[in-house]
C-alpha cells in the first residue's frame, strides 16, 4: 500500500483534497469517483514509494 495525495474537483468549482492508503494511483482515482460521482476532475500524487 502507497499513501496518495488525491485533489477533487467538483462540477460547481469546489474542490478538496485528502490522503488515503491506496494499492495503486488507479485504485486511488476508482475510488475517490466512486464517492464522488460528480467530480470533474480527479488527481493522485504518490507521496512515497514506487506507485
Amino acid at each position: 500500500m502507497f499513501a496518495f495525495r488525491i485533489r477533487i474537483t467538483m462540477s460547481d468549482g469546489s474542490s478538496g483534497r485528502c490522503t488515503g492508503l491506496f494499492a495503486t494511483a488507479c485504485a486511488a482515482v476508482r475510488t475517490v469517483l466512486s464517492n464522488f460521482p460528480g467530480a470533474v476532475s480527479v488527481s493522485a500524487i504518490c507521496l512515497r514509494g514506487g506507485a
